[in-house]
């Protein structure tokens, strides 16, 4: 069937003004996770093992300074736990022993990164480790 000339054909009904009124907007988007609006503290641990030709309490040093740093970015640290030098179960790094602390802390996440970062390119630390106890 040929198309219709345009004189013939019928007017085009306006459909937008049948319907009610539209808002031009929707209610405001709700901005962010609903997690980070609740902050809390979360518990970690961190076990840190050092170099076995450090001195004792050079480790210790070491060991306070973690902590202050983690203090300093609101971390409250509940348990600064020491085990000396021990033997390792497989040789790390070709090294067969190292110094173990552990420290249990409250935190935010965020304050983490920057001292895992720091561990990471200590050469006195041969490994470290975050954990949730939760």
């Amino acid at each position: 069937m040929p198309p219709l000339p345009t004189s013939a054909r019928p007017p085009l009904r306006d459909t937008l003004s049948t319907f009610p009124d539209l808002p031009l907007r929707g209610p405001p988007a709700v901005r962010g996770c609903p997690k980070e609006v609740a902050r809390s503290m979360r518990t970690y641990e961190l076990m840190t093992i050092f170099r076995p030709e450090m001195a004792e309490t050079d480790v210790r040093t070491e060991v306070e300074r973690v902590a202050n740093a983690l203090g300093e970015r609101g971390a409250e640290i509940t348990k600064n736990d020491f085990w000396g030098k021990r033997r390792f179960a497989y040789e790390i790094n070709h090294l067969t022993e190292g110094y173990y602390s552990v420290l249990e802390f409250q935190s935010e996440p965020a304050a983490i990164v920057d001292i895992d970062r720091a561990l990471s390119l200590s050469d006195q630390v041969v490994r470290h480790k975050f954990i949730r106890p939760d």
